[in-house]
């Protein structure tokens, strides 16, 4: 069933408004068309008001919400980019979930720009930004994507997949043996494989080593959340050791249980989006 994602701005008092017209119940009707499947009715609603109200942010960012739920993400990106162009200042977290949609759409270096203007407006977020790191990466900014991985660290000690990241960026930045000297130590992250990912990493455990911890979570979610990671480093991992073959071929299978990985999910079809030769 589908099911409605309203904008999650804070339209505080500051937001432009029509003295007459009442945008949160307009919200909500959209809401109840969505919640009542009737989504085509929805988005026509939607359409006609950034029609009949073009200065509106607020209705072109619900659009954009809209269209994601179709996975529209380019369509989301026009309508959300209008939001913003109307009101950046007022609409600023939609830079996260443009960013978002960047990336989805391989688009990594307007992906790390977005979360940038974000973090710009709201510096506290700064250390947590671990997906801006991750955009760096594909975009070739491989210092400040260290950088990043670096402030991360710092509000989340014990995640095996940061170290990783830091890894994957100096060893690009640098070399191997310079990542390897910095990699960034763990103790805590209790997921499986992450151990055995991290010491992958470090020169001190195999590929098979990965795959066996993976293999050994019973059956159920658990293993298949395992089974993912263990493709998607492991196809990392074969990446920065520059073996595109089995790096392909891991990300391959990453993708095929990507739903379970979430935003991570996410990384693994745009690895092999800009990864993956073009067929002629």
């Amino acid at each position: 069933m589908l099911r409605v994602i309203l904008v999650s701005i804070l339209f505080g008092a500051t937001a432009l408004r029509a003295a007459e017209w009442d945008f949160s119940a307009f919200r909500r009707e959209v809401g109840s068309l969505t919640r009542s499947n009737l989504f085509a009715e929805a988005e026509f609603k939607v359409r006609s008001a950034t029609t009949n109200r073009p200065a509106e942010f607020r209705v072109h960012a619900l659009l954009g919400e809209l269209l994601e739920l179709k996975d529209d993400n380019a369509g989301a990106v026009k309508a959300y980019t209008r939001a913003l162009d109307m009101a950046p200042d007022q609409a600023d977290r939609l830079f996260q979930k443009r960013g978002e949609l960047h990336f989805k759409l391989g688009m990594a270096k307007e992906s790390a720009d977005d979360f940038t203007q974000l973090i710009l407006r709201n510096p506290r977020e700064g250390p947590n930004h671990w997906q801006r790191g991750i955009s760096f990466y594909y975009a070739d900014q491989f210092t400040f994507g260290r950088r990043q991985f670096e402030s991360h660290q710092t509000v989340n000690p014990r995640d095996v997949e940061n170290a990783v990241w830091h890894f994957l960026c100096v060893a690009r930045e640098e070399n191997i043996q310079s990542a390897r000297t910095n990699l960034i130590p763990i103790t805590g992250d209790s997921r499986v494989p992450m151990e055995q990912i991290h010491r992958l990493f470090d020169g001190k455990a195999t590929e098979k080593d990965v795959i066996a911890a993976a293999a050994g979570e019973l059956p159920g979610p658990r293993r298949e959340s395992a089974e993912f990671y263990a493709a998607l480093y492991l196809g990392l991992y074969h990446e920065v050791m520059k073996q595109p073959k089995e790096s392909l071929a891991w990300m391959e299978k990453a993708v095929k249980i990507a739903e379970i990985g979430g935003y991570m999910g996410d990384v693994a079809r745009v690895h092999l989006m800009l990864r993956k030769p073009k067929k002629n």
